[in-house]
């Protein structure tokens, strides 16, 4: 990262319900100094960036603001890119993609977890990979955007970013 720390994706090791457990490293995305401890300054005073995670794939810095995205495997719907904010939950496995009730009660869940909901979803699923932003000269109109490969259709998606990289503002395959 940009702070000279490792970042680090886990997926849930096909055990769902350890991406909730804060004693477990399975469902995370990881912070650690570059020896591999965890690095001072974590949400959780362990290695723990973030939770709830199924199993997050590509990670990406933008460059101007410093933020993190992440691209994500749903179970079969719902696949994601999310702005990784520390100490905060993504959800998984109450929750699949946002916070709509589509599986059940997530909108309970999501509330008392204060849960961050994806940038951006696919259903069917897309199978998303490596991630970066795009900082070249060659295509202006792409500056800043988030690029990323996906598995499935075999595609490269590209998410226009608002100023502040809060949003997306367009999706192009």
């Amino acid at each position: 990262g940009p702070d000279g720390l490792l970042y680090m994706t886990t997926g849930d090791a096909a055990n769902p319900n350890v991406a909730q457990d804060r004693s477990s490293l399975a469902g995370k995305v990881l912070r650690l100094t570059p020896t591999g401890q965890p690095a001072p300054g974590n949400p959780f005073g362990t290695a723990i960036y973030s939770l709830g995670h199924r199993n997050p794939q590509g990670l990406a810095f933008h460059p101007t603001t410093g933020a993190l995205y992440s691209t994500e495997h749903g179970p079969g719907d719902n696949d994601e890119v999310n702005l990784i904010v520390a100490g905060r939950n993504f959800g998984w496995p109450t929750v699949h993609g946002a916070c709509d009730d589509d599986i059940g009660s997530e909108r309970a869940f999501c509330q008392a977890n204060s849960v961050v909901e994806p940038l951006a979803m696919w259903t069917p699923t897309i199978a998303p990979a490596g991630a970066d932003i795009y900082v070249a000269d060659l295509i202006p109109q792409w500056k800043g955007s988030l690029l990323f490969a996906a598995l499935r259709g075999a595609a490269l998606h590209r998410l226009t970013l608002s100023a502040d990289g809060q949003r997306v503002t367009a999706r192009e395959t």
